[in-house]
């Protein structure tokens, strides 16, 4: 049985913890809150580039949780995709927030190949809120890493190709 002298050094030292990361939880809520509605608005704007296909059941769509362990977010969950194109699937699934040189990525893969979705901001220089505030969403082919290509309808119909082996 612990000694009153550990249960309460342990009590204080877990107090204290409290105390000075209490900003640091708030920060986490804000930071997880942030990256969510990121993900959330990047799964909505692909099923909307899709919708004539998904509309008229050309392919289908499938949404599943996956799980994230982040060191300075813990464990949480966010919606993972998968677009049916008849036989075919490509896998869209997020891999986390915490990444060196970036603000977030998605991971999106298909039977020719993948490629990672990089969420940046432009100026490396500036604030952390003004670069979430400015944040925008690139593709980043293995081949090609050190290239980014802003992600929109033209460039995520390409990865499609691209990905599926359309056309070869």
């Amino acid at each position: 049985m612990p000694t009153l002298d550990f249960v309460e050094q342990i009590r204080q030292h877990v107090k204290t913890q409290a105390e000075e990361h209490g900003e640091h939880a708030l920060d986490r809520e804000q930071r997880l809150n942030w990256w969510r509605s990121k993900v959330d608005a990047l799964t909505t704007q692909m099923k909307q580039w899709l919708e004539p296909l998904i509309t008229d059941e050309t392919i289908s769509v499938r949404q599943k949780s996956v799980r994230i362990n982040e060191d300075r977010l813990g464990d949480y969950e966010l919606p993972a995709l998968e677009f049916c194109f008849g036989l075919s699937s490509l896998s869209v699934t997020p891999v986390g927030s915490v990444i060196i040189g970036a603000l977030g990525r998605v991971d999106i893969a298909g039977p020719e190949g993948k490629a990672m979705l990089i969420l940046t901001a432009d100026d490396a220089e500036s604030s952390p809120s003004f670069k979430q505030e400015h944040a925008r969403w690139f593709i980043s082919y293995p081949e090609q890493r050190l290239k980014l290509f802003e992600l929109d309808e033209s460039s995520f119909r390409q990865l499609i190709v691209d990905l599926l082996g359309v056309g070869d």
